[in-house]
């Protein structure tokens, strides 16, 4: 699967807001996720001063995570292909 980075611009995000997001795109990627098109919910970090919301994604295509936006009903600029590397011991 490849990795992939929604942007959304939130000004005055709260932590109840974000937690509310984070269920909303979990539960549509597990409703839209199949053996052929699968997607996963990673996490998401909220940048304070800029007030955007990055969200990463695990999927074989970006159409998949769009839809999966959309289902959520989670407001987005922009879907980036994205490699990640992490330290040694963070699963993702």
């Amino acid at each position: 699967m490849n990795c992939f980075l929604v942007e959304r611009n939130l000004p005055g995000l709260t932590a109840a807001s974000l937690a509310t997001l984070q269920r909303a795109l979990r539960a549509a990627s597990q409703r839209l996720s199949t053996p052929d098109a699968p997607v996963r919910y990673v996490g998401s970090i909220y940048q304070l001063r800029r007030q955007t919301c990055l969200c990463l994604f695990e999927a074989t295509g970006a159409d998949i995570v769009r839809l999966t936006n959309e289902t959520a009903q989670a407001p987005f600029t922009h879907i980036h292909d994205t490699v990640v590397l992490f330290e040694k011991g963070i699963d993702v």
